[in-house]
């Protein structure tokens, strides 16, 4: 699909974020500044930014990449990410406005008085920052080998989209820190809600009806493509087994023609499309709008559990409540988002939809190449830009490459920042050079972001994210990274904002309990599904069910066997209470000091 009209677009893509940037760099002079946009963000603003950030590449295209390939399992990832800033609305919102802070650590190491807690927290958020930061990237290499489809020297087309989406981010965040990020981010975000609105409305004009399209695609057996060694096809005395039998059932004459030819010519391993096994209700096949293909029902309620946590505990999203200009704007900034998302979901859905049903119409009978298996795309996540370049042409194609780009990149520069603010304000200003001049701090600052998207880079480089059918997606990646967050940060950020009893000793435990047995899940799970192991260990990409409330449980037993902090009823009224009471409590302080003083 490559065509010069497409890097002239990534290009002016790139150069308008590099200007919003640069025409906000006099707004980075101190680390309030470069951190938190001296907390001057209004609700809308606020809202909007969140949105560019939150709506990453799982989102833009991931979403709708689920929906294609598993039909209504995949729907469970638009409402989990959506029903996540419900916790966040009444729960968290205004009091970490009021707390006050720059990051996570510095919020939670300011509750207990704890460095510990500190440098405890930091180690979390940076795992979650290159958890999420990872699939990103590839979703940036990603898309560039579909859009442009060429290489710098010997590079490959995905690697060099990784490299060149990361430098021009890593430059938009240094010039233009948090003012900067914000403005790209919330531009970034109106540029993706139009892309899929226009694309949504050019797909309905050429015909499509949603009942319409369910109902056809439900008229089979759902498929899925593999890649099957070619001893699981045919029997030792050269008759076809009862698997090569099932992908005859579901594929096109010229499609099984072609697997035919594939087998004959001796090929090791060939490419076929299957029926997708009924999880829920094995007795019969599955259809495309019925769960069941990747997620029994309890795997179903603990990803959207995990959505719904993890969300609370992302570091670039809760990081965003600490630039707004009070608590009541922090909370209004949610309603805006819940209502954004819901469009934003809506649209993502829809548009899995369109590309199971109408995409094939498109394509020649029986097409298999690089790129699809029968006429079923490969990488369910490549699905939207096919679509836009089969109903739109090149125009259409390039506007939803341009803006799944800009999912990216606004993405990748809020983790970059949240990152940052994490090794400048609690790592370096805290320990390395509590003396250092705002110039320095600044300075360090800029060399976190810099250094963090170079690991990010190196990383999504030499990880296979998109390698082949069985490899996790961008959605699935992005997971783990909510898993983390919710299983080890969320549960001790409810108990530190609404429970006064809870002590530094509760939040260590809960937090270190939390992130090693997300992790541990995580980690068997990627394990048990390359070796084929049980299919009821890939709960395990869904750890936070069990691993939340075992933190939970583990910071409030810990808490009981401790002295409550001292601090707890000033920081209780700090968060909690209202503007007035907040200014009486001031005012007591000051004139304490003062006496003391005196």
């Amino acid at each position: 699909m490559s065509d010069p009209s497409s890097l002239l677009a990534t290009l002016g893509l790139i150069a308008a974020m590099l200007g919003v940037s640069w025409a906000v760099r006099r707004s980075t002079f101190t680390t309030l500044d470069f951190y938190l946009a001296r907390r001057q963000v209004g609700p809308f603003l606020n809202a909007c930014a969140i949105c560019g950030d939150y709506f990453s590449a799982a989102s833009f295209l991931g979403v709708a990449g689920a929906v294609y390939a598993a039909g209504a399992d995949g729907i469970w990832f638009a409402t989990g990410f959506t029903a996540g800033f419900i916790v966040i609305l009444f729960f968290l919102a205004a009091p970490f406005r009021r707390a006050g802070q720059f990051s996570i650590p510095d919020f939670l190491a300011t509750r207990f008085d704890s460095t510990r807690v500190r440098l405890t927290a930091v180690c979390i958020v940076q795992l979650i920052v290159l958890l999420y930061l990872v699939p990103q990237l590839a979703g940036a290499g990603l898309i560039w080998e579909v859009f442009v489809g060429r290489g710098l020297g010997t590079l490959s087309p995905y690697t060099t989209g990784i490299v060149l989406s990361t430098a021009a981010i890593v430059l938009q965040a240094v010039v233009g820190g948090m003012k900067g990020t914000t403005w790209n981010q919330a531009l970034q975000f109106g540029l993706k809600l139009f892309t899929v609105i226009v694309l949504g409305l050019v797909v309905i004009a050429a015909g499509f009806s949603y009942p319409s399209a369910v109902e056809d695609a439900s008229r089979g057996p759902l498929t899925f493509s593999a890649s099957v060694a070619r001893s699981r096809l045919m029997s030792p005395d050269g008759g076809p087994t009862a698997l090569l039998e099932r992908a005859q059932s579901v594929m096109s004459p010229q499609g099984y023609g072609t697997v035919l030819k594939e087998l004959e010519s001796g090929s090791a391993r060939v490419d076929v499309l299957l029926p997708a096994s009924n999880r829920m209700h094995p007795e019969r096949d599955l259809r495309f709008m019925e769960p069941g293909f990747r997620f029994t029902f309890v795997e179903q309620m603990a990803l959207i559990v995990t959505l719904l946590l993890g969300t609370a505990g992302l570091p670039h999203i809760t990081h965003r409540y600490f630039t707004s200009s009070s608590g009541r704007a922090a909370r209004a900034s949610t309603v805006w988002v819940l209502g954004l998302a819901a469009v934003f979901y809506f649209f993502a859905v829809l548009l899995g939809v369109a590309a199971r049903s109408e995409l094939a119409g498109y394509l020649p009978g029986g097409l298999t190449n690089s790129d699809f298996i029968d006429g079923v795309v490969r990488v369910p996540e490549k699905a939207l830009l096919f679509l836009a370049a089969e109903t739109g042409g090149a125009p259409l194609l390039t506007l939803v490459s341009v803006a799944a780009f800009a999912a990216v990149f606004s993405t990748v520069a809020g983790l970059l920042i949240a990152a940052a603010t994490s090794w400048g304000r609690d790592v370096y200003e805290q320990f390395i050079n509590p003396e250092a001049s705002e110039a320095r701090r600044v300075r360090f600052a800029r060399i976190a972001v810099s250094l963090t998207a170079i690991v990010a880079a190196s990383l999504s480089i030499g990880v296979s994210v998109m390698g082949g059918a069985d490899a996790p997606g961008v959605a699935l990646m992005v997971t783990w990274a909510f898993a983390v967050a919710g299983s080890s940060l969320t549960p001790v950020f409810l108990l530190s904002v609404w429970w006064r009893r809870t002590t530094a000793g509760g939040v260590l435990a809960g937090m270190t309990i939390g992130a090693v047995l997300s992790v541990g899940a995580i980690s068997l799970a990627v394990v048990a599904q390359q070796f084929g192991w049980a299919e009821w260990m890939q709960l395990g990409h869904f750890p936070s069910l069990v691993a939340a409330p075992l933190a939970a449980a583990g910071a409030v037993i810990l808490s009981l066997r401790h002295v409550v902090p001292a601090a707890a009823p000033s920081w209780r009224l700090r968060i909690h209470g209202t503007a007035t009471e907040r200014r009486q409590a001031l005012l007591i302080r000051l004139a304490a000091r003062e006496e003391k003083i005196g």
